[in-house]
């Protein structure tokens, strides 16, 4: 075990993904962590903060569209 971890922290992936136990790929290891936060969470609160990072995600969109078609 102690081996695996070193291989998957040199390669900068998860345990699960270097033994196949994922097909997602975090390299970010915060981002992990806050996925793994958020699953120990209840679903309500899960829906509550997925749909308020939606909803930042959209509008992050729409911002980098409109300065897109802005050039």
């Amino acid at each position: 075990m102690e081996i695996a971890t070193k291989i998957a922290n040199a390669l900068e992936v998860s345990l699960d993904y270097l033994v196949g136990a994922s097909s997602v790929l975090i390299k970010d290891k915060k981002m992990a962590y806050r996925l793994e936060l958020l699953q120990k969470l209840g679903q309500e609160q899960r829906d509550k903060i997925l749909y308020v990072l939606d909803t930042l995600l959209k509008d992050a969109q729409t911002s980098d569209v409109q300065q897109k078609l802005a050039q």
